[in-house]
């Protein structure tokens, strides 16, 4: 499978059941870059990036064997493994970088259903979920994102303000509007008014 999805789309790709191979792939401008729900995917040589939540999202039942893909500047984490992930997951050799909040956010709570070797984090910023782009995922009944609990936006931007966070906001929103078309553009920026992000 080789590709460039590039789309405002939930996920670039969604593997639910069955085996999928990405080799040399391109998930960017999308909510999830990459999201494994079950079956096995097999990721190698990808690049995940620009996308509203996090570039690969593993949850619930999905396996993963992950080798020498890069995830970088995305508004969440560079990989997220859920917090109801029930099956084993491999990362090998992998560089996650400049996203919002980790490179690898480490949800589940048994550390043997996850092997990580050889990989390479560096500036990630650990800063606070984007509330926009959830609030977009959860107008679009997308797929719960476990670790953001429910909350008014306004109150979420007043505690920020209060923690010396500043506004939730779409990081680099002027980087990710040049790789889009006008029309995607508008499309997008419609979302963010209808979740009540400006």
């Amino acid at each position: 499978f080789l590709a460039s999805i590039n789309q405002w789309n939930d996920s670039g790709a969604m593997v639910d059941c069955g085996e999928s191979s990405f080799v040399g792939c391109r998930m960017h401008n999308n909510l999830w870059g990459i999201a494994v729900q079950g079956g096995l995917a097999k990721i190698l040589r990808c690049r995940t990036y620009q996308n509203g939540q996090d570039g690969i999202l593993l949850q619930a039942k999905g396996r993963s064997n992950i080798v020498d893909t890069r995830s970088y500047l995305n508004a969440a984490n560079g990989i997220f493994i859920g917090y109801d992930v029930l099956s084993d997951h491999v990362i090998r050799g992998c560089s996650l970088y400049r996203n919002r909040q980790n490179g690898i956010l480490r949800g589940v709570s048994d550390p043997q259903r996850v092997v990580l070797e050889g990989n390479y984090e560096f500036e990630n910023r650990g800063l606070a979920p984007d509330m926009t782009a959830l609030l977009a995922a959860k107008k679009k009944k997308a797929a719960p994102v476990p670790c953001i609990p429910e909350r008014n936006p306004g109150a979420e931007n007043s505690q920020a303000k209060k923690a010396g966070w500043g506004q939730f906001q779409v990081p680099g929103l002027e980087e990710l509007s040049s790789t889009m078309s006008q029309r995607q553009h508008q499309k997008y920026m419609k979302r963010l008014r209808k979740a009540g992000g400006g």
